[in-house]
């Protein structure tokens, strides 16, 4: 059976090969469960990305820490360690809602935007992954909607078209 883990993982290696370009783009995996944890820091190699992603086991436990860990990256490990000179995109892989966070979605939001998306090309996507995401409990405070791209799907399909929410990703 596959866990929400599996998918996060699956969805996020599909993102890196359809997305990243080896010595052009940088990308960092971090999780978040009771606390945000940098799994491999900035790399310009997909390779390095993938191995990283692949060798997630046991780290998933019972609760999320979606909205600190949201703001922890945006805020803190973009602002530290990414080239502030070059275009950011943050994708958030999710399998669930958030249950651990003190910031609520619409401090989350507000402090995004005011710290992050406010830039012109700074990007936030958040992709939910498995039958355990509300993506409209996830789009309920308005901040966030204007923020945002949320993308949803239980079950990806092989190609995009206009009856389906999900991007062209085969996963």
């Amino acid at each position: 059976m596959e866990t929400g883990l599996s998918r996060a993982i699956k969805a996020s290696n599909e993102l890196i090969t359809n997305l990243h370009r080896d010595g052009l783009d940088r990308g960092c995996i971090a999780t978040f469960n009771d606390f945000l944890v940098i799994r491999q820091s900035f790399t310009s190699y997909a390779k390095v990305l993938h191995r990283s992603l692949n060798a997630l086991t046991n780290v998933a436990s019972d609760g999320t820490r979606l909205y600190d860990s949201i703001v922890d990256v945006a805020v803190d490990t973009f602002r530290r360690k990414a080239d502030s000179s070059r275009p950011w995109v943050m994708i958030v892989v999710t399998d669930g809602e958030d249950t651990r966070s003190s910031r609520s979605a619409e401090k989350c939001g507000k402090d995004v935007y005011t710290k992050f998306t406010s830039v012109d090309n700074n990007f936030l996507f958040v992709l939910g992954v498995g039958d355990g995401v509300n993506a409209d409990e996830m789009q309920r405070p308005k901040v966030m909607k204007e923020i945002v791209c949320f993308i949803t799907a239980s079950k990806w399909p092989k190609r995009h078209n206009a009856n389906t929410s999900a991007p062209d990703l085969n996963i």
